[in-house]
């Protein structure tokens, strides 16, 4: 017995499904993002002419607002003094080996940063990056 050979036919790849399957995982990404807590916080960040850009993903965010509050990891503390900010950083693991960036706003106090800074010494943080704008992101009515 011999069965007739039947007319091979073209192969063809529906890519339909797939690109369904793209587009849903494109707005589950794009809706499980997290956006930068500096705009919630409407931190005005100091201009310099030399600016690193990019930042440490595993860094301590450290933020410094206008009116002298201190938020660790858009956590904002409930005491702004140098010890509640000691007590905060020293329940983070990792802290002197991850760093910490701090972004501290244009009107913030000097007396406000220098609590931060000393707060990270007495917990051994050595990685300290301040975050600041280039000159070209600067306010034109300034």
């Amino acid at each position: 017995m011999h069965q007739a050979r039947r007319g091979s036919s073209d192969v063809e790849v529906n890519l339909t499904p797939l690109i369904d399957v793209v587009f849903l995982l494109l707005i589950f990404f794009m809706i499980s993002t997290q956006f930068r807590a500096a705009a919630e916080l409407e931190l005005n960040l100091p201009t310099a002419s030399a600016v690193r850009l990019g930042g440490d993903a595993e860094s301590i965010v450290v933020t410094v607002t206008r009116s002298g509050q201190y938020v660790v990891n858009q956590v904002k503390l409930p005491v702004s003094t140098e010890a509640g900010l000691v007590t905060a950083l020293r329940d983070i693991e990792d802290l002197s080996r991850r760093g910490v960036s701090l972004e501290a706003d244009a009107e913030a106090t000097h007396q406000s940063v220098v609590y931060v800074l000393s707060a990270l010494s007495k917990l051994s943080v050595e990685q300290v990056t301040i975050v600041s704008l280039p000159e070209a992101f600067q306010d034109d009515d300034n």
